[in-house]
């Protein structure tokens, strides 16, 4: 889940928090579109509804993960 923080009104974008993550416990924001947002809000999944965002920041948004530690989780034992 994600916090709205900010409204760009020129590029119809909204500024988001992520929420901490759960290896590192940082957060990350990252601009999303507002047609997004709202599709999100009416219960579309995440891929229909940031189609234009790499799966690393849908990922973000749904669990506050960064790529590298949803990496280092699941890194084989060597």
């Amino acid at each position: 889940m994600f916090t709205i923080i900010a409204k760009n009104i020129m590029e119809d974008t909204y500024t988001v928090e992520c929420q901490p993550c759960i290896v590192c416990s940082n957060k990350t924001c990252i601009d999303v579109p507002a047609q997004g947002i709202f599709w999100y809000n009416q219960g579309k999944l995440i891929q229909e509804c940031f189609p234009e965002l790499p799966k690393e920041d849908r990922e973000l948004l749904i669990t506050g993960t960064h790529d590298e530690c949803f990496n280092s989780l699941y890194k084989e034992e060597e």
